[in-house]
């Protein structure tokens, strides 16, 4: 049975604190705001923005400033990595069957609430599975999630009318780093039915990859640093980067 992943939801960008992580979006990229700004989540213990830009969003996230949010797993995160990129999510239209493709391969699926196979809402992977964190989404009416301007028949026409001072117009692909390329398409391609579409080897980066597309639109990079890694010293593998290489593409964070 195929799977059914969609859209991109978002890349997850982690700070220890969300004003300047935020303020920093609004000075760079002058993102499309509304859709949910300095949101408090009390399940996660976390402050969190969702930033429009060009066609895709970039959650802002942080761990809240209350007494035990370091013993969740957004701080306990921010605290081994720091400022940093965390995590990919797509949407879905049959979380369940992601769900079971997951448990199938013996994979731990993170449900909030009872844990069980869920028929809406989210689940999470654990980032030592699958290289880093994985999350799906289905709404449904009564769970709808938060606003998504870019389902907006103007969003188009909204975005080319913001101020756009880096003349973004999309997400080129994100990045995961990992020291094992057949690990990486195992997951994205074998399990998550992917396509290879590109390889190549970076020499500015000290990087060999393979690009694979999932989805209607995103593309992932599975990036295997070389030996030394003249420009990778500071990617943590099993997390995920941002990049694109040519204009109006996210350049790397």
């Amino acid at each position: 049975m195929p799977l059914h992943i969609g859209k991109m939801f978002h890349v997850v960008h982690m700070s220890e604190e969300l004003a300047p992580l935020d303020a920093w979006y609004d000075e760079v990229f002058a993102p499309v705001r509304g859709m949910m700004d300095g949101n408090y989540s009390p399940r996660d213990i976390r402050d969190g923005s969702l930033l429009g830009i060009g066609d895709s969003i970039m959650e802002s996230m942080a761990p809240a400033n209350e007494p035990g949010a370091e013993k969740h797993p957004v701080g306990r995160f921010q605290a081994r990595f720091g400022r940093h990129l965390h995590s990919l999510a797509w949407y879905t239209d049959d979380v369940g069957a992601i769900w079971d493709r997951l448990a199938a391969h013996g994979l731990r699926v993170i449900v909030p609430g009872d844990g069980g196979r869920p028929d809406f809402g989210d689940i999470y992977t654990h980032p030592k599975e699958t290289i880093t964190q994985l999350e799906f989404f289905q709404a449904v009416p009564g769970h709808p999630g938060p606003p998504d301007f870019r389902f907006e028949p103007d969003w188009d026409q909204r975005w080319a009318a913001s101020p756009n001072p880096l003349g973004v117009v999309q997400m080129a692909y994100q990045t995961v780093v990992t020291n094992d390329t057949d690990r990486g398409l195992a997951l994205f391609v074998e399990l998550l039915e992917g396509e290879p579409i590109h390889s190549e080897e970076s020499k500015l980066l000290g990087t060999t990859s393979v690009f694979v597309a999932l989805g209607p639109e995103s593309v992932v990079e599975i990036a295997v640093p070389t030996d030394p890694p003249p420009a990778t010293t500071t990617l943590i593998p099993g997390r995920p980067s941002v990049g694109g290489a040519d204009r109006g593409c996210l350049v790397a964070l």
